[in-house]
């Protein structure tokens, strides 16, 4: 119930700490070149916080939608905190 759609617009304005954004390319719920178009705003605009990375094949579910294999997430969000020095 309530207005459709939400607009994260003022959260992200806000939000000063590191982020992993994760993206299916084939994501049928989420707009995922709209999205990355809407981060890359921000990137350039000099908010330095937002990473994104894009499973090519993955929809929502983060699976490939040619072989049904499961892409696992979390390697990329390790390699991402190792990065960023949450993890050795």
């Amino acid at each position: 119930k309530g207005d459709p759609g939400f607009d994260p617009r003022p959260v992200l304005e806000k939000l000063t700490i590191p982020v992993l954004w994760i993206f299916g390319l084939y994501d049928h719920v989420i707009p995922t070149n709209l999205s990355i178009d809407r981060i890359g705003e921000y990137q350039r605009a000099g908010k330095k916080n937002f990473d994104i990375h894009v499973l090519p094949f993955a929809d929502h579910n983060f699976r490939n939608v040619f072989t049904s294999e499961r892409y696992d997430p979390s390697e990329a969000a390790s390699a991402w905190l190792r990065k960023k020095g949450f993890l050795e």
